[in-house]
This record gives structure tokens, sequence and C-alpha cells, in this order.
């Protein structure tokens, strides 16, 4: 529905041209004049009649990212984005009431929304939730903090049984190197400092080596999260630093690298940074 937000608010912010963040805002402006069913944002938007299309609900594949920059959006802007944060929010407990549940075993999850009805099953695109509620609940500190710390313990803990209860220690859709349940165990090792999260990712390293190695490859968000989650916490600090979907960093408006690009727009000109990163 959206695409890339914290990338046009991020030009704009650099650039100096207010375009980008304009066009992102103009629809966020429909987003949020739409009727939502209990709350519910659908994954699918007619670009004609700026209506909501088929009722599809997800945290998955489509909709996942849409919350995620969201947040990430008020995470960038120094949390001064209060609309980003509200929105998020608002959908956020929306998803956790009407679409929530929990196994007959005890595991909580978050299936698909189709048509009114539930899938009761939880994709594996979905199992970056787990570190979405974990970086909201880390860094608004306020009366949902606990709620969402609550489902982000529960939700990784699915996401990790879904792995170990396989032959081979790896979850659906691991074996295409999908990044989601290690990025969960990223932000994990990284709020929480609990280190059965480093222990289940290098369960999940073992068996990525044993059943997925090939002579040739690339270096996708799997593998710079299992880095940067056995790295020292300093490497791109989560206080300045936010990560899209794809694990590319971008600068927090206050932290050091924005400022510091920020100057040198200012001393050297936008079009010679441009000449010197292509």
């Amino acid at each position: 529905m959206l695409n890339n937000p914290i990338y046009e608010s991020s030009h704009s912010e650099i650039t100096g041209n207010s375009s980008y963040k304009e066009k992102v805002q103009t629809i966020r402006d429909i987003l949020r004049k739409l009727e939502k069913p209990n709350g519910l944002y659908s994954s699918f938007l007619n670009p004609v009649t700026a209506q909501f299309g088929e009722s599809h609900m997800s945290l998955g594949a489509f909709g996942g990212t849409f919350y995620e920059y969201l947040l990430k959006a008020w995470l960038q802007s120094n949390q001064t984005d209060e609309e980003a944060r509200q929105m998020f929010y608002d959908a956020m407990l929306a998803i956790i009431k009407h679409m929530s549940r929990t196994s007959t075993k005890g595991l909580i999850y978050i299936p698909d929304l189709k048509s009114g009805r539930l899938e009761y099953k939880m994709s594996h695109s979905a199992y970056f939730s787990g570190g979405l509620f974990a970086l909201a609940a880390n860094t608004s500190q306020d009366e949902n903090s606990e709620k969402f710390m609550d489902i982000v313990e529960n939700i990784t803990n699915t996401c990790h049984q879904s792995y170990i209860s396989s032959y081979v220690g790896l979850g659906p859709e691991a074996y295409l190197l999908r990044p989601e349940t290690v990025e969960s165990l990223f932000y994990l090792w990284r709020i929480t400092d609990d280190e059965k999260y480093r222990e289940w990712a290098w369960d999940i390293v073992l068996a990525l080596e044993e059943c997925c190695r090939t002579p040739y490859g690339f270096t996708g968000e799997t593998l710079k999260y299992l880095y940067l989650l056995f790295s020292d916490d300093s490497l791109i600090p989560l206080r300045e630093w936010v990560f899209n979907a794809a694990a590319h960093t971008l600068p927090r408006r206050s932290g050091f690298f924005f400022d510091a690009l920020t100057d040198l727009k200012d001393s050297v000109g936008l079009e010679m940074i441009i000449t010197r990163l292509s």
C-alpha cells in the first residue's frame, strides 16, 4: 500500500525538496480518512478509486512493510512524526485484539484475515513482527510497552518453535534465506541482552551451513542480521540508525551521521555528494 516512506522523508530532509515527503503525506491523508473495519487496514488499495480493494489484512506479505515503515518513519524523525506513531499504534492494537490467536499448544501467532475469516496459520513473512513489536516497546515506553513486549516474547518463541520442530532445524522459507526470524532475533538481542536469542540464532547458522551452503551466493538480509547479531552492539547502534525492510541503514535525524551528512551537503553541495557516491 505504501512504499518506502522513510526513504521519501530522508530525501526531503537531505535534499531540501519537500515533494518527496508530500507524496507520502497525500497517501497518509487518504488512508486516515478511509473506513477501516475494527481499525484494520486492508493490504490492497485501488489506485483509481483510492478505496480499499480486496479485504485482506496481514502482518506478512503485502501488509507488513506498511506498518513497519510507520514505526520507522516516527523513529527516523527523532520521534517527532506523531501522525506516523499514532497510525502505527492504532493499527497494532487492532491487530492484537482482532487477529492474534493462541494455538492448541499455547503458541501465540498472528494469521492473515481474509474476507472476515482468519486463516489460522502464520506466514513466515510475518515472523518479523516480533522485532517490530520489540522496537516499538523499547522506544515508546508508554502504557502499551508492556503489552507489546509480552506479545514479542510469545511470537518470537512461536517462530523459534517452528524452526526447531522441523527435521533440519529451519522454518518455512528459511531455505530461501528469508530474513524475518533472524531479524526478530537481532532486535530481541539488542533490546533485551538475553543470551537465548543468540543461542537460537546460532542454531539457525548451523542449520543454514549444513542445508543451504552453495559454492556461490550473495550477502542478503539474513546474513546481514546474523552478522550484526553476533557483533558488538556499538556496530550500527539502534539509537542512531533505522533499518529498512532489506536491512539497509538510514540515519536517524538525531544521529551523528545525519548531522554530518547535512553539514557536508551545506558545505560542498548535494550534487557533489551524489557524484562522489555514484
